[in-house]
């Protein structure tokens, strides 16, 4: 049972992963560390309150509340989150979208990279076991001045030559330099043994990849891979070109996969890397970073308080010295995986940008969404109560939940003590 909750999990089909563990835990001699994977699994599925009595009673089965503090901490922040909105805009882009994964968008003038599984039917791309899906390519699609994405196709700059997963890609401020992620395609990974069967794990590597005068395309590995030892990807380049932030899990870091940097060297190499700080980084994973405007990091974490999966962060700083990482909270965060936020506009009227997730109401597993975040100029507020339709009674602590016109949760709170609620609409 607990094997078989763990694949659905894997795979991401966490209703079919909440039915597993259900049973799981009630079995007799079901380990503690059940209750935190079927709290993680009813989180991701967006029940907060149920998520929170697991970890509480992991929490009091073990006698470690502090194992499972982020975890509560997020159940209670998500529900606060939901009640009170920001007003992020998502939109599907579903131009580009398929029944499979799309993401990881990154613009360059008029057009956008990004990274997706083919269907199948694109010759010379070979079966990713885990999922059963082709092995990801990187695509280009154009790109319209509200950030709406159409015409998407296979990148053809070389970038698609390795064997296995390539994606994502950044890019320089110029746009000749490209910076990609690639599942690495040799024999020498690392090699574990496990019941005396032989793994061999093929680790991530980054590749920097320079445009000719004639406009081809040159790469070279970046200077620290190291596949035998640990995993290179997701670069980020900052504004100026000077600073290179990319994530690894490399020795020295705060556990997962944390952010690091190199800098550039006056003979133009990447110096050796540095970790990012205790201040950003945490003990589980951090992925997907992209700079901002004024030196703003966006970045996805399951190490700190989230609403379930990877949630994504901010922080201000550059190299080690950051502010403590703030949650963009709900909708730019739900219950699943939310990542690859980037801004392509900032100024005194709003945001503009790209964001990547797998909730639910997408197109397939993973989606692209372009957002707009105007602040608003007025603020119009929806007031009402919760009463018992036979007696007329006020219901207080009554859920009320707030919907589009398309049955998408917009937000969502209970009534107060008097059975009154309020929300702020668009």
């Amino acid at each position: 049972l607990e094997q078989l909750a763990r694949c659905y999990a894997q795979l991401n089909d966490y209703e079919a992963a909440e039915n597993w563990y259900a049973r799981a835990v009630a079995m007799e001699g079901s380990e503690p560390e059940n209750l935190v994977r079927y709290g993680e699994v009813l989180k991701m599925n967006g029940k907060y309150a149920e998520a929170k009595k697991q970890l509480l009673a992991y929490a009091d089965r073990t006698g470690d509340p502090a194992g499972v503090a982020v975890g509560i901490a997020g159940c209670d922040s998500a529900l606060v989150w939901m009640a009170e909105p920001t007003v992020h805009r998502l939109r599907n882009e579903e131009t580009v979208n398929t029944s499979l994964s799309e993401f990881s968008v990154f613009p360059v003038g008029d057009k956008v990279y990004y990274t997706g599984e083919p269907d199948g039917r694109m010759r010379g791309v070979g079966t990713y076991g885990w999922t059963g899906n082709s092995f990801l390519r990187v695509y280009t699609a154009d790109r319209a001045a509200d950030n709406g994405l159409s015409n998407p196709v296979i990148a053809v700059e070389g970038i698609n030559d390795a064997p296995y997963h390539i994606g994502p890609v950044a890019a320089a401020m110029d746009g000749r330099t490209l910076y990609v992620t690639r599942t690495y395609k040799g024999k020498d990974g690392h090699v574990t043994r496990e019941d005396r069967r032989k793994y061999l794990t093929h680790t991530l590597e980054l590749y920097c990849y320079t445009q000719d005068a004639d406009g081809g395309w040159q790469s070279e590995p970046f200077a620290y891979n190291n596949v035998e030892e640990y995993s290179v990807g997701h670069a980020a380049p900052s504004a100026d070109g000077n600073i290179l932030y990319f994530v690894s899990d490399m020795p020295g870091g705060q556990g997962g996969t944390d952010i690091w940097y190199s800098e550039r060297q006056a003979d133009g190499s990447w110096g050796t890397p540095v970790n990012a700080g205790a201040a950003i980084n945490s003990a589980g994973d951090e992925l997907f970073p992209n700079i901002g405007p004024e030196g703003t990091l966006y970045y996805s974490s399951d190490g700190f308080a989230g609403m379930g999966g990877l949630d994504v962060f901010k922080a201000v700083g550059d190299k080690q010295q950051w502010t403590s990482p703030r949650n963009l909270r709900f909708p730019v965060n739900s219950p699943g995986d939310d990542f690859a936020y980037l801004l392509t506009d900032a100024g005194g009227e709003g945001i503009a940008g790209y964001l990547s997730s797998n909730r639910k109401g997408g197109k397939g597993s993973d989606d692209v969404y372009s957002f707009t975040y105007e602040r608003p100029k007025i603020v119009i507020l929806l007031r009402g109560t919760t009463s018992d339709k036979h007696t007329g009674e006020r219901l207080a602590g009554a859920s009320v939940t707030l919907y589009d016109g398309n049955r998408e949760i917009v937000a969502r709170k209970s009534s107060d003590g008097e059975g009154a609620f309020e929300f702020v609409l668009d």
